[in-house]
């Protein structure tokens, strides 16, 4: 479609590829892609007021801005062509495959209202994101490695890192809590400060290293398992560590401060 498309009703395309090079206009209504999806050659060709957004298989987006006041599911593989902000009003945002960049890192913004966002493959493990920042009031969920330039994550919620690991360029920024689920957590920045707002909660084993960026844990620290912490900047612990459940072990490296703020470490 090379021009402009408007939905007039809910709409499933089949296709090896269906490719968009104008704008999309949903007036409310839904669409699917049981196929490849490509929308836009252009930042400015933004795809708006869906219904509902399914593919299923890849889809590159080159586009600014997708917007869906229901669900939106990436089955396949996702590429970013432009920096990305992906919208719902409180509806789930799900990667069920790989997110990489093409022609350069690129920014991922979603929003997802009080709904979860799930990567469930990879993300830039073959072409790293640069910022990414994720909006949500419910789980934002990370079931595998994940490359950025940056990773941010807004005030509420949840957090669950099951993938193993977080590595990026700049700051990791947690505002919501966070949950070391079912596998064993390396979290590592270039020099750049790593930041939980939340509680941290250790279901399984965390590493943390910030080169000579700053780490700070402002909310409680509880978990069976144990905590590592390399950074030669200040370590910092607001709250109580295991106060409600005693850490496996605690170790900061020989470099740098400890700041010990929240009264008791068990």
């Amino acid at each position: 479609y090379n021009d402009n498309v408007t939905l007039g009703a809910n709409t499933a395309l089949s296709a090896t590829t269906a490719t968009f090079n104008g704008t999309v206009a949903g007036s409310g209504n839904n669409l699917g892609v049981t196929g490849n999806a490509v929308f836009g050659d252009a930042t400015t060709d933004s795809v708006t007021g869906l219904g509902t957004l399914s593919v299923s298989a890849n889809t590159t987006i080159n586009t600014d801005t997708i917007t869906s006041a229901g669900t939106q599911t990436y089955t396949g593989a996702v590429t970013l062509g432009a920096d990305t902000t992906l919208t719902t009003t409180d509806s789930a945002v799900l990667f069920s495959s790989t997110v990489n960049s093409t022609g350069g890192a690129r920014d991922l913004t979603v929003n997802a209202g009080t709904a979860g966002i799930t990567f469930t493959g990879a993300v830039g493990g073959g072409a790293v994101l640069d910022a990414m920042t994720l909006n949500s009031t419910g789980t934002t969920t990370f079931s595998a490695a994940v490359s950025a330039g940056s990773l941010t994550t807004n005030a509420g919620g949840t957090t669950a890192v099951n993938g193993g690991s977080i590595t990026t360029s700049g700051t990791q920024t947690y505002n919501d809590d966070v949950t070391v689920g079912t596998s064993n957590a390396t979290l590592t920045t270039t020099n750049s400060a790593v930041l939980f707002a939340g509680t941290t909660t250790l279901n399984r084993n965390l590493a943390v290293s910030s080169g000579s960026g700053t780490v700070t844990f402002t909310g409680a620290v509880d978990g069976a398992n144990s905590l590592s912490v390399s950074a030669s900047g200040t370590t910092t612990f607001t709250s109580a560590v295991g106060g409600g459940t005693a850490l496996s072990a605690l170790t900061t490296n020989g470099g740098g401060t400890t700041a010990i703020n929240g009264g008791s470490v068990t």
